[in-house]
C-alpha cells in the first residue's frame, strides 16, 4: 500500500482538505452574527436567522473537528510508514522533532508578542465566545513557557493538537516495536482506555491520542479491510463521511469523537487504497505538503486580520465571510515560506 506514489498523493490531497476545511472552519468562528456568540455546535434547525444558517451550514460542511481527526489518524500512518528501526531512534528524534518544534516555536512567540504588544487584540468589537476561548490574556513568561511545553492550552489554540502530535512522534519507536506483539483486540482496549482518560480528565486530547493509534494500525490491518475499502468507492464515501459529519450538530455531543476517530481511520485506509482521482488534486496536493506549517500559522495571520477588517466594515456576515477568505488565501505563501526555511530547515543547508 504504501509503495505507489500516486496513492501517497491522494494522502496529500486529503491532507490540503483537511487544512483547508479546518482554516475555513476556524474563520467562521472568530465573530458573533446578530448577538450569538457561539454557532459551532448549533443544529441547523436552530431558528437563529438566514445569516447564522449561512455560516452554520459552512460550519457543517468544514466541520473542524473531524478534520483535526483526520490529521491526527494520518499522522499516525506516517509514522508507521516512515520509521525504520535500523537508522536508530537519535536519527528518528532528530528528523521528526526538528520538522515538529521549530515552527511551532516561532510562531507561538510571535503570537506572544502580538498579545502583549496588543497587536493581536484580546478582545474586539463582535467577538465570539471562541476569540476569547483562544487568545486569553494577559500572557506571562511563565505562562509562555507553558505553552511552549504543552502544559497550558488556549494561546492561539493550536497548544491542545500539537501536543499530541509530539507526544505520538515520541512513543512510536515503543508503538513499532510492540506492534507485532499486539492483536486487534489490545489496540482496542487501549483505544478505550484512551476514551475514558478523556472522559474522566475531560481532556479531549487522549481521544485525538486514540486516533494517532488508529493510524498507526492501517497497514498492519489493511489486507483484512480490503472488503470494506472495496466498497467505500465514490459517492459511498462522500455520503459515509457527510453522514459522520453530521452527527455533531444532530447529537450535539463532544464524544461523537469517538465515532469521527473510527471513520477518519476507515476514510485514511480507503484514501490509500483507492486513488481516487478527487485527492489527486494539485491544489489540493501542494497544499497538503505544506499542511503542518499552514495550520499552525494560520492561527497567527487570522489574528492579524480580523482586528483590521473589523475595524474598518464593523461585524456581520459579510466581514465574517470576507476575513475567513482573506485569512485562508493570505496564509497560503506565510506556509510556503514557513516549509521551506524553517520546516524544512532550508536556511541551514543553504549554508
Amino acid at each position: 500500500m504504501t509503495g505507489n506514489i500516486s496513492r501517497i498523493k491522494t494522502i496529500e490531497g486529503l491532507r490540503g482538505l483537511a487544512a483547508l476545511s479546518v482554516t475555513i472552519h476556524h474563520g467562521l468562528l472568530v465573530l458573533a452574527i446578530n448577538g450569538v456568540g457561539n454557532l459551532w455546535m448549533q443544529p441547523l434547525y436552530a431558528g437563529l436567522g438566514t445569516e447564522n444558517l449561512i455560516v452554520q451550514t459552512l460550519l457543517w460542511l468544514t466541520n473542524g473537528s473531524f478534520f483535526v481527526m483526520v490529521f491526527m489518524v494520518i499522522s499516525g500512518w506516517a509514522s508507521s510508514v516512515s520509521y525504520s528501526p535500523s537508522n536508530g531512534l537519535y536519527s528518528y528524534y532528530t528528523r521528526r522533532l526538528s520538522r515538529l518544534m521549530p515552527v511551532y516555536v516561532v510562531t507561538t512567540l510571535l503570537l506572544y508578542l502580538a498579545v502583549v504588544t496588543r497587536m493581536a487584540p484580546v478582545t474586539i468589537p463582535n467577538a465570539s465566545l471562541w476569540w476569547g476561548w483562544w487568545l486569553q490574556g494577559p500572557i506571562s513568561i511563565r505562562e509562555l513557557f507553558e505553552h511552549l511545553l504543552f502544559l497550558k492550552p488556549g494561546l492561539g489554540g493550536s497548544t491542545w493538537t500539537m501536543s499530541v502530535f509530539v507526544v505520538g512522534a515520541i512513543v512510536y519507536p515503543l508503538l513499532h516495536k510492540l506492534k507485532d506483539q499486539f492483536n486487534g483486540w489490545i489496540y482496542s482496549l487501549i483505544f478505550v482506555d484512551l476514551i475514558l482518560l478523556a472522559w474522566i480528565t475531560g481532556k479531549d486530547e487522549y481521544v485525538l491520542f486514540g486516533a494517532f493509534i488508529l493510524g498507526t494500525m492501517i497497514n498492519k490491518y489493511s489486507s483484512k479491510l480490503t472488503w470494506l475499502y472495496e466498497k467505500l468507492r465514490g459517492y459511498r464515501l462522500l455520503i459515509g463521511t457527510l453522514l459522520i459529519m453530521s452527527l455533531r450538530y444532530l447529537l450535539l455531543t463532544r464524544w461523537v469523537w469517538i465515532v469521527e476517530a473510527i471513520w477518519t481511520f476507515v476514510l485514511v485506509g480507503s484514501v490509500i487504497y483507492n486513488k481516487l482521482p478527487v485527492f489527486e488534486n494539485k491544489y489540493l496536493g501542494s497544499l497538503g505538503k505544506i499542511s503542518y506549517s499552514y495550520y499552525l500559522w494560520h492561527f497567527l495571520v487570522l489574528y492579524a486580520i480580523t482586528p483590521l477588517l473589523v475595524g474598518s466594515m464593523g461585524g456581520g456576515s459579510i466581514t465574517l465571510l470576507l476575513n475567513t477568505a482573506l485569512s485562508v488565501m493570505a496564509t497560503v505563501p506565510v506556509a510556503y515560506l514557513s516549509y521551506w526555511f524553517i520546516e524544512q530547515n532550508q536556511w541551514i543547508r543553504s549554508r
